[in-house]
């Protein structure tokens, strides 16, 4: 069976309600995690799952998100009438930037057919790509600095 693999944050949840609290110089993790049970859906990134998911492949989810965050995005994951068999989250204490962590894992997965990788970070994307994956840039959000400061200099989500 192929493997469609999908970024969460910018890909199927909208994370700009929350990112004011990354902003600036003091950046406030525990609220901006607090506030992702409440994250809109991304309905283009949604119905590409649910694509994927119809024409037979299994998903993966690949997000930055810490591990302790799991119930909230498993929970969301449902509200949202997404799958939830595979959820591949950030160790605690891992502070590496995105496109390593995720480069890893997809590596990791590598014993099965990865047809493709969906992330909405040009850093990930490129790294993934330059790596031999498949994939495809999420870009129906614009990417933020304050995202991307996030995920690559605070190895945050």
């Amino acid at each position: 069976m192929t493997l469609a693999v999908f970024d969460i944050d910018g890909v199927v949840a909208d994370v700009r309600h929350r990112l004011h609290y990354l902003e600036g110089r003091y950046q406030d993790w525990e609220s901006f995690f607090e506030g992702a049970h409440a994250d809109p859906v991304l309905e283009q990134g949604a119905a590409l799952v649910k694509r994927y998911r119809d024409d037979g492949h299994d998903i993966a989810w690949l997000t930055g998100r810490p591990s302790w965050l799991r119930s909230v995005t498993q929970n969301w994951l449902v509200a949202a009438g997404l799958p939830t068999d595979e959820l591949l989250m950030r160790a605690s204490g891992d502070y590496r930037p995105a496109r390593f962590l995720k480069v890893q894992v997809l590596r990791s997965l590598a014993e099965r057919e990865i047809l493709l990788f969906v992330d909405d970070d040009p850093d990930v994307v490129a790294t993934a790509a330059a790596a031999g994956f498949t994939t495809l840039h999420a870009t129906w959000v614009p990417h933020s600095k304050t995202l991307r400061r996030a995920q690559e200099v605070n190895g945050r989500t």
